[in-house]
């Protein structure tokens, strides 16, 4: 149903009841059309008296508009370089195609917004790269949290205040243990690292920085200068309250450092430079298992005792002028009331 004269065609008005309005539009005359109407029906285009753009769209958006709008007829598109909804919202934006934001476009969840922050706010931007700009409001706010696609990296980092950046959660939001959910971090096909309510769960290495003394690499939230780290090349360090109190090497484990002199466990059993027990300034004075059910007490990397069993009972075996004796008990009270004498041969 639309209005010929002429050869020429005019816009078709319909009612809510379907009733037609056939007015006589001119194009240099403005005319008000009262009422309410629900379709209004065009064959060509409508366009705004300020659109500075091109006639069609039917190539898609056009580029040159600065001003206006344009709803072409013919290819189903309209164009609108500015949209308000003043005073209200826009309830509903129902997009069955992409929504592009170009050039330097924002979508915002309010106005007003700033770092040092007015409001809270939530901006899409294509600015400078595609991201997703978070503002909390904060006075303290220096720069803003955000996630940021780059060329080969999704970054996520968390509002950064004058003290420094501030928390960064990832919270599953379970009220209880007993139903709290897990957060896995998958950077390949195989699940690297998997928080749980009980366990951090890793399936790569983890790799720590070194560490010291007074903060270990791994230590206890409750008690950080407790721990254990990278005392030197090849050397793990165990510390507690902020002093070493261990180190393993490869040579052993020492208590304190191989410099003092505390004792020292070697993975030697009868190397009498270096005793199995020893001291870690002094490492061929100590004791050592030569065999089975022999120990050894060195001195300057010589024997000096030796308990041993030879299968006729124990025995003690001691070197006397560099040669090995058997010490032998003597006879009761040899050595006064209530004491024997260890007896030595020549």
């Amino acid at each position: 149903m639309s209005k010929r004269g002429g050869g020429r065609r005019f816009p078709r008005l319909e009612s809510g009841t379907g009733d037609e309005t056939r007015e006589r539009l001119h194009a240099h005359e403005p005319k008000d059309i009262e009422g309410e109407w629900d379709t209004l029906v065009l064959a060509g285009s409508l366009r705004s008296a300020n659109w500075d753009g091109g006639g069609d769209l039917a190539a898609g958006r056009d580029t040159v508009a600065t001003a206006g709008f344009l709803v072409d007829a013919v290819s189903g598109r309209a164009q609108f370089v500015t949209i308000y909804a003043d005073g209200g919202e826009l309830r509903t934006l129902s997009v069955t195609g992409p929504l592009t934001l170009s050039g330097s476009g924002t979508l915002e969840t309010t106005s007003g917004y700033s770092v040092g922050g007015l409001v809270a706010a939530v901006v899409l931007t294509t600015a400078s790269v595609d991201r997703i700009n978070f503002y909390t409001g904060s006075a303290a706010e220096t720069a803003v949290g955000f996630i940021q696609a780059g060329g080969t990296y999704l970054k996520l980092q968390g509002p950064t205040t004058a003290a420094g950046n501030s928390d960064l959660v990832l919270d599953q939001g379970f009220a209880t243990l007993a139903s709290a959910g897990t957060i896995t971090f998958k950077p390949y096909d195989d699940i690297a690292l998997t928080l749980t309510p009980v366990a951090l769960i890793a399936t790569l290495p983890l790799r720590a920085a070194s560490g010291s003394d007074a903060a270990p690499a791994f230590s206890f939230s409750a008690d950080t200068n407790t721990g254990m780290y990278r005392s030197d090349a090849d050397k793990i360090g165990l510390a507690a309250g902020g002093s070493q109190v261990a180190e393993i090497t490869a040579d052993g484990i020492y208590a304190g450092t191989p410099a003092t002199g505390l004792p020292v466990m070697r993975p030697t059993s009868d190397d009498l430079d270096y005793c199995s027990y020893s001291f870690g300034n002094d490492a061929d004075t100590g004791m050592n298992r030569t065999a089975a059910n022999a120990l050894v007490l060195v001195a300057g990397a010589v024997e000096r005792l030796k308990v041993d069993d030879d299968g006729s009972g124990n025995c003690v075996l001691v070197y006397v002028s560099g040669a090995l004796h058997r010490v032998s008990e003597g006879a009761v009270d040899s050595g006064g009331a209530g004491y024997k004498v260890l007896r030595v041969p020549n």
